[in-house]
């Protein structure tokens, strides 16, 4: 199932997600940051732990798609996202991917460094998921930059 998040309040998870979640085995999410838009990390975190407990969801793909100047690295929104998904109940979760989609506006941005920091900010703040024995953790990051 491919849902696209707005980081608005909406009850999609509780009146679709929830009931299938028992025989729901893969979960993709898209999400983004453009245009002053707030950060939607804190709110995937929420709706995901409303999926906790009684599910069959095996594989859970997160796809966030921002542009440079938009992108925040900071305020523990990527950690506590790491925290929901290592929690207990998720008892058929085997697999994570993270894919970071940037999108780079080459002449306001600064040379270099970019996809570097969004790597160590990665590997910080996914630390449970990098190191859980049960759950494969995979980081995709695609640069769609204007050169």
């Amino acid at each position: 199932m491919w849902l696209s998040y707005i980081p608005r309040p909406i009850k999609l998870f509780d009146s679709i997600l929830k009931p299938l979640s028992k025989t729901l085995k893969a979960l993709e999410l898209c999400f983004g940051t453009y245009g002053g838009a707030e950060q939607p990390l804190e709110g995937i975190a929420v709706e995901l732990e409303k999926l906790q407990g009684d599910n069959a969801i095996e594989t859970i793909i997160l796809v966030y798609d921002s542009l440079e100047s938009m992108f925040s690295t900071t305020a523990g929104n990527w950690s506590r996202l790491d925290q929901v998904l290592t929690d207990p109940g998720w008892p058929s979760l085997v697999e994570v991917t993270l894919s970071i989609d940037i999108q780079v506006v080459r002449h306001y941005c600064k040379k270099g460094g970019f996809e570097e920091n969004v790597r160590k900010m990665v590997a910080v703040e996914f630390s449970r998921l990098r190191m859980s024995k049960a759950i494969r953790f995979d980081f995709v990051y695609i640069d769609e930059s204007n050169a």
